[in-house]
């Protein structure tokens, strides 16, 4: 109960961070679920539960300039890549886009010490700094990118960004997105990425939602339901404090479809499906 107080204070009456906005930047408020996600990553920074990192590998040309004036491409065209975060002596939290932002780029590399044990060791340590750094959260953009030259025509690339920014069902439509300018700006692709609905249009939706209705919807729902069942778990010795942690499970071919086909049914991200279970 103190848990959701502290939450409720912070979404209604956060009291840390300044508006600043330049005259041509777009402030408006959070999504309940960005309050959430601001509220716990400036409650303990160094978790890093938020922070998102995606990467891969390519053994092919690769044209550098053009990669990253792809990248860059995606955050001048998706205001929500441009957005930062305030709270400090405001009412409630507030995102504000940027009419630019510059995305962060890295370019390494590793081409004279590629071994194959090296270039993993190095990847690792590469991957636990740029986790280290996160990123701060009233500088625009919340996401950088860093490729490396691993060899002749192999490429190491990776993603970062903060979960404020993207959620699961996004996240590949906007790596879609930047690959598809790559490939017009290489000739690979007739036609430019086209520019889809600013993230302001569904927090305005999301806003305007009738609360009224959803509890009536949902205790129509639940009538005559009197409690979750509890996991059958052992007691803790003793109270301890709350740190975050991972856990990995890995699911087989045939579950993950039928968990990803109901999800899709039910109109839900895998997110939300193992978020509603674990509650």
């Amino acid at each position: 109960m103190d848990r959701l107080k502290q939450i409720e204070s912070f979404v209604s009456v956060a009291a840390k961070g300044t508006l600043t906005a330049a005259a041509q930047a777009e402030a408006y408020p959070l999504t309940p679920m960005q309050a959430g996600m601001l509220f716990q990553s400036v409650l303990d920074p160094e978790a890093g539960v938020y922070f998102e990192q995606v990467w891969g590998e390519l053994r092919s040309a690769l044209v550098p300039a053009a990669f990253q004036a792809a990248w860059q491409g995606l955050v001048d065209r998706h205001p929500g890549l441009r957005t930062r975060f305030v709270w400090r002596e405001l009412p409630e939290p507030r995102q504000i886009v940027e009419p630019r932002a510059e995305l962060p780029w890295s370019e390494l590399d590793w081409t004279t010490d590629n071994a194959p044990a090296n270039t993993a060791a190095k990847w690792e340590r590469l991957l636990a700094a740029d986790r280290t750094r996160g990123f701060t959260f009233d500088r625009a953009p919340l996401m950088r990118v860093t490729i490396v030259r691993v060899g002749a025509d192999h490429w190491r690339w990776l993603w970062s960004h903060h979960h404020l920014l993207l959620d699961g069902w996004c996240l590949p439509l906007v790596f879609q997105d930047g690959l598809g300018d790559y490939e017009y700006r290489i000739g690979a692709a007739a036609m430019p990425p086209a520019v889809g609905l600013p993230y302001r249009a569904y927090v305005d939706w999301v806003l305007a939602q009738d609360l009224g209705a959803a509890e009536a919807y949902w205790r129509a729902q639940l009538a005559g339901f009197e409690g979750a069942v509890e996991l059958r778990l052992p007691a803790p010795a003793a109270a301890s404090t709350v740190t975050a942690g991972e856990l990995d499970l890995r699911l087989g071919a045939a579950e993950s479809a039928t968990l990803r086909g109901w999800g899709r049914a039910h109109g839900l991200t895998l997110n939300t499906l193992f978020q509603g279970a674990w509650a």
